[in-house]
């Protein structure tokens, strides 16, 4: 390994350290945590280190959103979109003589030197054109080549505090954009109050109102046939199915730190600590091996994104998108069966005001509503897997 690299790695552990650090000591709300982590390479280790592997960048970005999860788990999910995006954006596999090598280059720069913060919206699910049927947010495609925005998107995180937004629309019949807006201090882009109340409000989810959006080509990140764009939405799926798992990890590792504290200060009637009893030890044994096994499946992410090339990416993708959408599938069950089981432990107080716990009950439920939601990954799966054992049509 050469001494750059060391050095770049040294520098991200320190930094993830003193993350940890400045966690426990100062206990920060969720604004001067923000603060705190622009001041770092942490928000976009892949524009400060673009030395870095696929699965380097996969691994410390999700170190980053595990620690965030095991202290405030909506704030990580908020900051997950940021994470996954960036991360796809840079390592995207382009062929050598790609157009869009420069765009990225100038996009990311612009990320890393001003120190800015992605919200996503839509990506999976592009903006509708306006020959389209009627929906929520439409495209207008202007005479002059702009693109025009009005309309309503429903669910946003990280509305208030991102600086850019970023999402995909449909812009003619047969081709899809990759847009780029500010959405701070936008007087078309208007955020609605906090649609969670209490669970995941930190996670600053709002409603944005379009108003006459206008955007020129030099805001499209990239633009083509739906086809091509499409290797793009899958690549970033995979990046999302692994990554956004880190914050519901992290508050599955928090509730069991806190069982575990709770087992070690109470005993029974007759004096024997509860860490000490056989029981109480078998029931942690399953939640370990639990957590063990959501976060090996999930760790796999890196090594998978470490094979994608612009050779193989179409075959990349077929080759991987069931196992991200299982990964996706599971691991949130995995992360809301700990918190339940380590409730159940400590009992009623759990569930007192203040109480992480509480607290974590509540969040922890969100895991499987991201998407792909769950239905549609029933639905995929079921249908590949019942294809392959269908009956020939009988031929008269």
């Amino acid at each position: 390994m050469e001494l750059k690299e060391l050095t770049i790695q040294a520098q991200i552990a320190d930094d993830l350290q003193q993350l940890t650090s400045f966690l426990a000591q100062i206990q920060p709300g969720s604004q001067e945590l923000f603060n705190y982590l622009r001041g770092t390479t942490l928000l976009h280790i892949p524009c400060f280190f673009d030395s870095l592997s696929h699965r380097e960048i996969f691994n410390y970005g999700f170190q980053l959103l595990h620690t965030l999860g095991a202290y405030n788990l909506p704030v990580a999910v908020g900051l997950c979109m940021n994470q996954y995006m960036l991360s796809a954006i840079a390592t995207f596999p382009l062929p050598p003589d790609d157009v869009l090598h420069h765009k990225r280059k100038a996009f990311t720069e612009m990320i890393r030197n001003h120190r800015l913060m992605l919200a996503v919206s839509s990506f999976d699910e592009p903006v509708k054109h306006q020959s389209e049927p009627s929906h929520a947010l439409v495209c207008t495609t202007q005479p002059d080549g702009s693109y025009l925005f009005n309309g309503v998107k429903h669910f946003q995180s990280n509305a208030s505090e991102a600086d850019i937004l970023l999402f995909s629309a449909v812009v003619d019949q047969s081709s899809i954009g990759l847009f780029f807006a500010p959405l701070k201090n936008n007087p078309h882009i208007t955020a609605g109050p906090a649609l969670f109340d209490n669970a995941m409000q930190e996670s600053d989810t709002r409603q944005l109102v379009f108003k006459d959006l206008l955007l020129t080509p030099a805001e499209v990140f990239s633009i083509g046939q739906a086809a091509d764009t499409d290797l793009m939405h899958l690549y970033t799926r995979i990046w999302f199915s692994y990554m956004a798992m880190a914050p519901y990890l992290g508050g599955a590792s928090r509730a069991m730190q806190e069982g575990a504290r709770f087992l070690n200060q109470v005993h029974n009637e007759q004096g024997t600590i509860l860490a000490q009893m056989d029981g109480f030890i078998t029931d942690y044994g399953r939640l370990v091996l639990q957590y063990d096994g959501a976060m090996s499946i999930t760790s796999l992410g890196g090594y998978k994104l470490n094979e994608a090339n612009w050779h193989n990416i179409s075959q990349w993708l077929t080759d991987n998108l069931p196992a991200a959408g299982a990964v996706k599938y599971q691991v949130p069950d995995a992360c809301e069966y700990i918190v339940q089981q380590v409730r159940r432990i400590i009992g009623a107080r759990s569930q007192f005001k203040g109480h992480i716990l509480n607290k974590l009950t509540q969040e922890i439920v969100f895991g499987p509503l991201h998407p792909v939601i769950n239905a549609r990954l029933e639905r995929h799966a079921g249908s590949d897997f019942l294809n392959q054992y269908a009956t020939p049509p009988h031929v008269h």
